[in-house]
């Protein structure tokens, strides 16, 4: 590990984003063995989200003080009914939901009309600009990445244009 931070920290090597998105993995690696160690796992509470991640999302911000309304983006959000930052926008949140499939994103809009809905197949190409369109700023409070496939490429870009205090992958 050592060798992937000074890597990192330098700059230089052949496979900066290589080493970059190895070292954002193993954050959240270690975020997800904490949370097997318990620590997080008894603040689950599922709201509106699959696996409880509501409570440990509504956690995780109380620890870094985020108190009040702010913004959050979630791409693949499906159909607004169970997602990871619904609980957020029932909140006062500003939210961002990117949906690929037509249908969802359409329910989406019929079910939270307070949400902002993207009905776009996310890449790493476009992904910025989508941001952008959405009037997404540089520094937010949530990320949340659920698309089943070019999640990591993804990801690299948005941190690439921002800065999110919370990832959820």
């Amino acid at each position: 590990m050592r060798t992937h931070d000074a890597l990192l920290r330098s700059g230089v090597g052949p496979d900066g984003p290589a080493v970059r998105a190895w070292w954002v993995w193993r954050r959240v690696w270690d975020a997800v063995v904490a949370c097997r160690r318990g620590d997080l796992a008894r603040f689950e509470a599922r709201t509106s989200s699959q696996h409880g991640e509501d409570g440990i999302i509504a956690e995780v911000l109380r620890r870094v003080s985020v108190d009040g309304p702010a913004v959050a983006v979630e791409i693949g959000s499906g159909d607004g009914s169970e997602n990871c930052t619904r609980a957020l926008l029932d909140s006062g949140w500003r939210t961002v939901w990117i949906e690929a499939d037509p249908d969802r994103a359409a329910a989406a809009r019929l079910v939270t009309p307070a949400a902002s809905v993207v009905e776009a197949r996310v890449d790493a190409a476009n992904i910025a600009g989508l941001l952008d369109a959405a009037g997404v700023p540089a520094a937010f409070e949530v990320l949340v990445i659920d698309i089943d496939g070019n999640d990591h490429a993804v990801l690299d870009r948005v941190l690439a244009r921002s800065r999110p205090r919370l990832i959820v992958a």
